[in-house]
């Protein structure tokens, strides 16, 4: 019993590193980072927070999880990253979409060959 708990965590807690890592990568590219590294700790913490919280402790409908993620997320890039809050506001979105698709397991670009050396043009 406690196996299973565990590896849910444990699971949950993989998908949070993986969407830190797709916060960092993906919005270094587009904005530099402020120099406070207080307040980059602080928009990093939230956004990780709520990354683990929506798998393990919210028990809300889809559509408000995707809510409140778009919103920490853009209140983690407007403490962590210089720029314009249009274009943060914009890449937010954009990064939540990607995030989530990753992490439902949704194939955006399918590879031209697959297992058995077939090609796939669609």
């Amino acid at each position: 019993m406690w196996i299973d708990k565990a590896l849910s965590y444990g699971a949950d807690i993989l998908l949070s590193a993986y969407a830190v890592y797709l916060f960092f990568y993906y919005f270094d590219i587009f904005f530099d980072r402020k120099k406070d590294k207080g307040l980059y700790v602080v928009g990093l913490a939230v956004f990780v927070l709520w990354q683990f919280g929506i798998s393990t402790i919210s028990s809300f409908p889809a559509y408000v999880n995707i809510a409140v993620t778009v919103i920490v997320t853009l209140f983690a890039v407007m403490i962590a990253y210089e720029g314009m809050w249009w274009n943060k506001s914009v890449f937010v979105i954009t990064f939540n979409a990607i995030v989530s698709a990753s992490k439902e397991g949704v194939v955006l670009f399918p590879p031209p060959i697959d297992i058995l050396g077939k090609t796939n043009i669609f």
